[in-house]
């Protein structure tokens, strides 16, 4: 006999004498039984049978045979626990995961399907012996064997409904785990529909899977199948037809791939909801914690230079009032000589710009009414620059104030969860229209007016604490974040002040706010 052959004999006797065969074949019984259930449900939906169709099934059942056959040679057990679990709770089992006994019956359950596989086949031809000839694997036997050594196991327990335990699947819980998160606060609706529309993708790709069953290399190959996908697949005529695992088999264009961020936020989104699952004793582990997201390069917000300011905001349209609303007006002058963000100044309202009539004007950036913070440190109040009075934004307020609105910018649409969107993306293409920015380093964006604001402090030898006091960044250093707690008017004034452009001129603006009330 060959060592092969030998090693294959002792590793039967071994397995014979962890698992009790009579076990390990009513689990192989029941695989099959409901292996073929699914195929006659299958063949039934598929009447008449032609021969085309014919050859489809016979097609169907040699390519699962096949995966179960290497998911055996392998021991990739992951896609059986269910089965596996669910017979140790209905039957009073003690035998614990990750033991050799447990893994022995996820070794049946492949071997099991892959049979169910092999007499569909044979059904497919009326082979009815060679069907009888698989099912008799699966007959117990007939007197128990003495020479059978004892589980090394606890003792097996009688079967009790009442002891039967819940399996909790990954859909089960999504929709409570989005109202978990809207009643906390920290979900708005639409990013409950974001990320419930993120968890779903699992569901499309892996499938409805038991949470316990859940494995870091089951996360590792999601996160491989998600960089197959296309980004926006639901709303490209190209792929909204299609399922998730038909794309994934596709040879998807690389500049139509999602990206190694977006692919990331997919991650995130898996991990965030199986932590609240462990949270509420749902699942024992998050596997997604275990797997690190794609890297991916972030374009960096470069500065704007003084002529680009000067296309941006000195431009035919902008000095005789035809930007079309006051926000287009305002928001770059704010975003410039303020440092404040998108979001930040979308939200702004009438009463967020005090101090008018005493000699100290500010724009209060808070969270009051609702507004949107992007930290706790972006809560700050920004004197309001000279060049901005001289522009007439404080008479644009009072204006506003008379005309009974209380949003700074009633004309412009903030969405509740992304304040800044709207700001943002008619910037994006404003800017193009002036000339700056596109191409493959596309890195000048609103944002950069926050960058330009504070270049332009730094260069005029502000202190930094001053300068992250009126950004509203956290300070580094730790004696900073622990005992600052403010600049004076006086100090973050002078802070505001230094930003100046060298050539950029205002003064063509004064009274064009006009133009849009």
């Amino acid at each position: 006999m060959s060592a092969a052959a030998t090693l294959a004999e002792l590793g039967d006797r071994l397995r014979m004498d962890i698992i009790d065969p009579d076990t390990a074949a009513a689990l192989g019984e029941r695989v099959i039984r409901e292996s073929l259930e699914d195929f006659e449900r299958k063949r039934a939906r598929l009447q008449p049978i032609t021969d085309d169709v014919a050859d489809a099934l016979r097609e169907d059942c040699w390519g699962c045979k096949n995966g179960y056959l290497e998911a055996l040679a392998r021991g990739h057990w992951e896609g059986f626990h269910h089965h596996v679990d669910d017979f140790i709770a209905e039957h009073g089992l003690s035998i614990q995961r990750g033991t050799l006994p447990y893994w022995e019956l996820c070794r049946s359950v492949a071997k099991a399907a892959a049979d169910g596989e092999r007499i569909a086949e044979t059904r497919l031809t009326n082979d009815l012996e060679g069907e009888r000839e698989i099912l008799a694997k699966y007959q117990p036997s007939a007197e128990p064997s003495a020479e059978r050594a004892p589980s090394t196991d606890a003792p097996r327990r009688p079967p009790t409904k009442g002891r039967e335990r819940k399996r909790r699947r990954f859909a089960d819980h999504l929709d409570e785990f989005a109202q978990d998160k809207l009643e906390l606060g920290e979900w708005g609706d639409s990013t409950a529909e974001q990320q419930t529309s993120r968890n779903q993708r699992f569901l499309d790709l892996v499938g409805n899977w038991p949470l316990d069953d859940i494995e870091p290399r089951t996360v590792r190959d999601y996160r491989s199948q998600l960089g197959q996908l296309p980004v926006h697949m639901n709303k490209r005529k190209a792929y909204r037809d299609k399922s998730a695992v038909e794309l994934v088999d596709m040879e998807i264009p690389e500049s139509d791939l999602m990206s190694p961020r977006t692919v990331g936020e997919y991650l995130d989104a898996l991990s965030s909801y199986l932590s609240w699952c462990v949270q509420m004793g749902y699942a024992q582990t998050n596997p997604a914690r275990e797997i690190r997201k794609p890297k991916w390069k972030q374009n960096p917000r470069i500065p704007f230079e003084a002529p680009e300011l000067r296309s941006l905001l000195l431009n035919d349209d902008m000095r005789n009032g035809r930007m079309g609303r006051a926000w287009r007006h305002w928001s770059p002058l704010i975003a410039l000589l303020s440092g404040t963000r998108a979001g930040e100044i979308a939200q702004l309202r009438v009463a967020d710009v005090r101090g008018r009539g005493q000699g100290e004007p500010v724009l209060s950036i808070n969270d009051d009414d609702g507004k949107k913070l992007k930290t706790d440190h972006a809560r700050r109040e920004i004197p309001v620059h000279s060049q901005l009075i001289e522009a007439g934004f404080l008479e644009y307020v009072d204006d506003i104030e008379r005309r009974g609105y209380a949003r700074l910018f009633p004309h412009l649409t903030v969405p509740d969860e992304r304040p800044h969107r709207n700001l943002s993306r008619w910037f994006a293409e404003y800017r193009l229209s002036c000339g700056i920015g596109g191409g493959e380093d596309d890195n000048k964006q609103f944002h950069s007016f926050r960058g330009t604001a504070r270049t332009a402090m730094g260069r005029a030898g502000v202190p930094k604490p001053h300068i992250d006091e009126v950004i509203g960044h956290a300070p580094q250093e730790i004696g900073e974040r622990h005992y600052q707690h403010g600049y004076t008017f006086d100090q973050r004034k002078k802070a505001i002040e230094a930003i100046q452009i060298d050539g950029l001129d205002l003064s063509p603006l004064r009274g064009v706010w006009r133009h849009y009330v």
